[in-house]
């Protein structure tokens, strides 16, 4: 378990701080060391386990919270979508089209191109004379 100034370290860290500000952030009592001293604390704090497993798990908390931030941009998108093709099918056929198009990309329904994986083998053909 973290202690608390710890903790703020491996936050610190994750942010984008370097060791001696996150160091010198988390731990002011180190104020007025030397930075060689702050370098060579913070070095050693920032291989550790605990705070390695910190900063994983401080990245891994974004990653779902992306994720989920994603899904829901993308439903909110799709219900939108929803809403302009019921409201606009017997009004405005261009954007009901429209609106149902984006609906059948996002369903795969048809794609623009072609995505494939691995390697394309052709048949070799002998042409005799």
């Amino acid at each position: 378990m973290l202690k608390p100034q710890e903790d703020q370290f491996a936050m610190y860290l994750y942010l984008g701080e370097s060791q001696r500000k996150a160091y010198r952030k988390a731990f002011p009592k180190c104020k007025n060391w030397k930075d060689e001293t702050v370098d060579s604390k913070a070095s050693i704090l920032a291989k550790t386990d605990k705070i390695q497993e910190r900063l994983a798990e401080l990245a891994e908390q974004m990653k779902q919270k992306t994720n989920t931030e994603a899904l829901l941009s993308a439903s909110e998108v799709l219900n939108k979508i929803s809403d302009v093709i019921d409201r606009n099918e017997e009004i405005d056929d261009k954007t009901a089209l429209k609106a149902l198009e984006l609906y059948g990309k996002h369903l795969k329904l048809f794609t623009d191109k072609v995505e494939h994986s691995g390697e394309i083998k052709m048949p070799v053909i002998k042409i005799s004379k």
